[in-house]
């Protein structure tokens, strides 16, 4: 039976895919671990002017997006007091000469993990880049010693400005999240207390506490309350909302996913299963080929002529000598003997002999082939020299 490869039922299905092997995969860190300058913007040390004003900070995040630089926000909701991360934002802006979608300046994002390739879009306010007051919060030993202190603590403070370890901490309303701390966030969204102590104390053993500061002094206002009795932190705001979306916003969102996870085009997934239907019916096809040469090689083995055992010379001799003028006329016995075994040919003589005794009713007579006799047969070398020659030619 013929092989064949079966065609394709239908465009492959993409896998599934994840931002947190996005993220964890070194080739998509841009910063090459190296997070001083991303985080830059986002110092807000007291008493000194921020080196970028709340637009900026913005301006630089639109812009990320065109530049190939994936970027994930923090935003403490204040109806849980719970961490959540959003990721590639993405600003819809005018397109010159083309008609108003509704959703220009207007910036969206994703929030948290995939969930079998689809996700959550809301839309990120403008406002989420401005700065908190000053509010007094405890330096890093003081936070360790009081969550160790405290087990079930979920948030510190007041702090006063004369507490010993303390120190005035603001921050903006959110901070971006290098690549490297970014899975940290996805699984599921962190209470402040778990953030501290879980990411802070990796951003501290990879030695970027310094370049993440900013992350940090977030992840300390998140943990600060101002007021006795307060659940809500400085930086705690009213969780962002998901828009209705229109065909434009789904393909525009869509889009942005398939670049991170160029598997997801569907287009592309086919095909790229085309190209492997087509490689593995080449390889089919290189394979039949072969065995059907191999089969013609075989059957042209099975499939001698007299020439191709008594070569030209002899094939000419022996159609002489059969009066014949095609070598394939000649008697059967000569096609046996160029399809056989060197082995069978004293049997296949044998057999013609005794056939022969059968047709002229002569089974008394008594003839056994011998090998001389065969060779003798093959040779040709049937008539003798002379008539006192005995020894030669083929007698019996």
């Amino acid at each position: 039976m013929a092989s064949h490869v079966p065609a394709a039922a239908g465009p492959a299905r993409p896998p599934t895919v994840y931002f947190r092997d996005y993220s964890t995969d070194a080739n998509n860190d841009v910063f090459g671990g190296n997070y001083t300058a991303l985080l830059k913007p986002y110092i807000t040390s007291i008493g000194v002017t921020p080196t970028h004003s709340p637009q900026e900070c913005r301006t630089l995040a639109f812009d990320a997006r065109s530049q190939g630089v994936p970027t994930a926000f923090l935003l403490q909701h204040n109806d849980d007091n719970k961490l959540h991360i959003y990721i590639q934002l993405n600003r819809v802006i005018p397109r010159m000469g083309m008609a108003a979608t509704g959703w220009e300046n207007r910036t969206f994002l994703c929030k948290g993990e995939l969930r079998h390739n689809q996700h959550v879009m809301v839309e990120f306010e403008d406002s989420y880049w401005s700065l908190t007051a000053a509010v007094n919060t405890g330096e890093d030993a003081t936070v360790d010693n009081a969550l160790t202190a405290d087990t079930d603590a979920q948030v510190l403070g007041p702090c006063n400005a004369s507490d010993t370890g303390t120190v005035q901490r603001r921050a903006r309303h959110t901070v971006v999240v290098p690549p490297a701390y970014v899975p940290l966030f996805l699984t599921t969204p962190l209470p402040p207390r778990q953030a501290w102590e879980l990411v802070r104390a990796q951003i501290v053993a990879d030695g970027r506490d310094a370049a993440c500061e900013p992350l940090i002094d977030y992840l300390r206002l998140a943990l600060t309350v101002v007021n006795k009795g307060d659940t809500e932190s400085p930086i705690s705001i009213t969780p962002p909302t998901a828009p209705l979306p229109d065909n434009f916003l789904l393909d525009r969102r869509h889009s942005i996913l398939q670049q991170d996870f160029p598997s997801l085009n569907t287009a592309f997934a086919s095909i790229h299963q085309n190209q492997i239907a087509s490689e593995l019916h080449t390889l089919v096809t290189v394979t039949q080929n072969a065995n059907t040469d191999a089969n013609t090689r075989r059957l042209a083995a099975q499939n001698k002529t007299p020439t191709d055992l008594l070569g030209a010379t002899g094939s000419i001799t022996l159609q002489r000598y059969s009066h014949q003028n095609n070598i394939n006329n000649v008697a059967n016995v000569w096609i046996l003997m160029a399809n056989s075994k060197k082995r069978q040919r004293l049997n296949i003589w044998q057999w013609e002999v005794n056939c022969m005794k059968e047709l002229l009713n002569e089974l008394q007579l008594q003839f056994v082939v011998e090998a001389s006799v065969v060779e003798v047969l093959k040779s040709l070398q049937w008539p003798m020299l002379t008539n006192d020659s005995v020894s030669t030619g083929f007698s019996a």
